[in-house]
């Protein structure tokens, strides 16, 4: 097992913390969510890449799941459900569109995984995204599994508890925001319109 911490600019205490565990701490200085997700994959070493945010949590099986899956070499990779730390009405709507996307269209976020040869192939997660770079990615992979007749597997044994805070700063308009940036490329591409992931300051 290899952990590999992309540093995105922190302020507070992360490096300090990370520093007293088995972590290779890299850093990235660009704020762009598929930027640092692709640095952490340049640096791993390992054959199987798992993607987790800094906020979120795994079920103590995850791991374990995921090695049995791509052992089998039936699948090209996936995802997995997720649960959220608390909730509301918002938030429950969230879940529930979340598990309508996995289950039926079989999108999945949150945590991503496949193998490193397949990710390269792919070419990564694409930097001209703000947001929404994971959506992309699972739909170039589901496709790239299709020529190489593997399955896309989305985890349900399994799950991820990730935090509700960048939930609770939205209004209700910007949840159609959210939206919008899964239909419309030109919304990925631009900082201004993914202000809720970045600070505006860090591209003027």
């Amino acid at each position: 097992m290899e952990i590999v911490l992309v540093d995105n600019n922190s302020e507070d205490r992360t490096i300090e913390i990370a520093k007293r565990f088995e972590v290779t701490i890299v850093n990235e200085r660009v704020h762009n969510i598929a930027k640092v997700r692709n640095t952490g994959a340049q640096y791993a070493t390992g054959e199987i890449l798992c993607f987790l945010d800094a906020d979120s949590e795994i079920s103590s099986n995850m791991f374990n799941l995921i090695c049995t899956y791509m052992q089998s070499n039936k699948y090209v990779g996936g995802g997995t459900k997720f649960k959220l730390d608390r909730r509301n009405l918002t938030f429950s709507l969230i879940f529930v569109a979340s598990v309508l996307a996995t289950h039926i269209v079989g999108l999945s976020g949150v945590m991503l995984y496949t193998r490193k040869n397949y990710f390269d192939e792919i070419g990564g997660f694409n930097e001209k995204y703000y947001a929404a770079e994971d959506i992309d990615f699972v739909l170039r992979l589901r496709d790239f599994g299709k020529e190489k007749s593997l399955k896309y597997c989305n985890i349900y044994r399994g799950y991820i508890i990730t935090s509700s805070r960048k939930f609770k700063m939205l209004k209700f308009k910007d949840l159609f925001m959210q939206g919008g940036l899964l239909l419309h490329k030109s919304l990925r591409e631009n900082p201004q319109k993914c202000e809720q992931w970045y600070n505006l300051h860090d591209y003027r």
